[in-house]
C-alpha cells in the first residue's frame, strides 16, 4: 500500500494490527472446522481506518484523506476472500469475507503480516485458532481517538475432533454433531485461543 498522507499515530504502532491501519468493529467472525480438518473462515462486520479516526478526532479529516481511504478500500477488494467492501463514510467499511482452506493449510486474516485472526496448523495434525489482542497502552491510545473494537468470534468443532485447549467465554451445542466455542470480544487484553486435533 502506498505511503499514507495522514498524520502518524505513533502511540499505537506497537500493536501489529493497529500499525496496519485497520480496526475491526461490530463483527461476527467464525471458523467452521470440518471432520477432516479443513475449515472455513468468515468475517462479517466493519473495518475502520485508524488514521482516519485519528484525523476525525482532531477535526482534521479532509476530502483528500477521504479519497485516500476510498483507495485503500479498493485495495481491500483485491485481497483473497473479500466478497463485499462497502464504504460507510468517515473511514469505515462494511466487509464480507470467506476463506475456504484444506486440512493442513495455515491462514491469517487480514494477512500473514496483519493477524487479526489466525488459523495455524501443526505437523501433529493440530489446528490452532487465535484472535488479536491489545496491550493496555494501545487501548488507551485508541480511546483518545474514539476507537473501540468489539464483536463475536465463534469456532465450531465437530464432536469427533478433540479439543486440546480453549479459553472460550461460552460453549454451545450445534445440533448433535458439533459444538460452538464462543468469545465476546470487547477491547480484548487476552486473545481468544483454541487448539483442535483433527
Amino acid at each position: 500500500m502506498k505511503r499514507s498522507r495522514f498524520i502518524s499515530l505513533a502511540a499505537v504502532t506497537a500493536a501489529v494490527f493497529l500499525s496496519s491501519c485497520w480496526l475491526p468493529e461490530d463483527f461476527d467472525a467464525k471458523v467452521l472446522i470440518a471432520p477432516d480438518g479443513s475449515y472455513t473462515f468468515s468475517y462479517e462486520g466493519v473495518l475502520s481506518n485508524i488514521l482516519a479516526l485519528e484525523a476525525i478526532s482532531k477535526d482534521a479529516f479532509t476530502e483528500e484523506n477521504d479519497a485516500e481511504v476510498r483507495e485503500q478500500g479498493a485495495e481491500l477488494k483485491k485481497e483473497p476472500g473479500f466478497t463485499a467492501v462497502d464504504y460507510l463514510g468517515r473511514g469505515r467499511f462494511k466487509v464480507s469475507v470467506r476463506l475456504d482452506k484444506p486440512a493442513g493449510e495455515t491462514c491469517h486474516f487480514l494477512s500473514k503480516d496483519i493477524k487479526l485472526f489466525s488459523m495455524e496448523t501443526g505437523e501433529d495434525k493440530t489446528l490452532s485458532v487465535t484472535s488479536f489482542s491489545l496491550e493496555e497502552k494501545d487501548l488507551e491510545s485508541l480511546r483518545t481517538i474514539g476507537g473501540r473494537t468489539w464483536g463475536t468470534f465463534t469456532v465450531q468443532v465437530p464432536n469427533k475432533l478433540k479439543v486440546l485447549s480453549a479459553n472460550a467465554d461460552k460453549k454451545q451445542k450445534e445440533g448433535k454433531t458439533a459444538k460452538n466455542y464462543i468469545w465476546h470480544i470487547d477491547d480484548p487484553l487476552t486473545a481468544a485461543s483454541i487448539v483442535v486435533k483433527w
